[in-house]
């Protein structure tokens, strides 16, 4: 059985006088008057609201410092020009030369990298999905992103690359030439 949550108790009032602003113009509620428990009760809502968007800010500063460090990893990663190689093929086999390389596309296939898929394992992943793309509904389910989200799916895109192509780049690079299909 799980333990409820504890609720802190609500505080107790202290009996002072409260300024109230109204549009007509402020107004002292004394604790003796009937209208002192609802002032009470806006003013500690007031002030609970103000402490909550103090905490707002403070935790958009921290976010937008992650991912400023985040995107400076990025830009430094030693092997970004094979992440935009990479891209850029997936954009002239996909026809989408105006797509850009966010965060999340990057993410993915840096994260194959580090898991030591090879740059000729993913470019034969991108001629396998160009190969064999997934449709669903009519519509092309083909993001760079999509190829690179996990190993297995490098795997399985890789062993679609057609015959040729996989030959093709497999070659020695002074022998390649222009790539079927690119």
């Amino acid at each position: 059985m799980t333990p409820k949550p504890r609720i802190a108790p609500a505080p107790e009032p202290v009996a002072e006088p409260i300024l109230v602003d109204l549009p007509t113009g402020a107004v002292v509620v004394g604790p003796d008057d009937s209208a002192w428990p609802i002032a009470w009760a806006w003013r500690e809502k007031d002030a609970a609201l103000q402490a909550a968007e103090k905490d707002l800010r403070v935790k958009r500063a921290q976010i937008t410092r992650l991912q400023d460090d985040q995107d400076a990893k990025r830009r430094s990663y030693h092997r970004r020009e094979t992440i935009e190689r990479l891209f850029g093929i997936w954009q002239q086999l996909r026809r989408h030369p105006r797509s850009k390389l966010t965060p999340e596309r990057f993410d993915a296939a840096r994260a194959r990298l580090e898991d030591d898929y090879t740059e000729l394992d993913m470019t034969m992943a991108l001629y396998g999905q160009a190969a064999h793309p997934v449709e669903k509904g009519g519509v092309v389910y083909d993001d760079f992103e999509l190829v690179f989200r996990s190993g297995k799916q490098v795997e399985r895109y890789a062993n679609l690359c057609p015959p040729e192509q996989r030959r093709h780049l497999r070659a020695a690079p002074g022998e390649q030439q222009a790539l079927p299909g690119a």
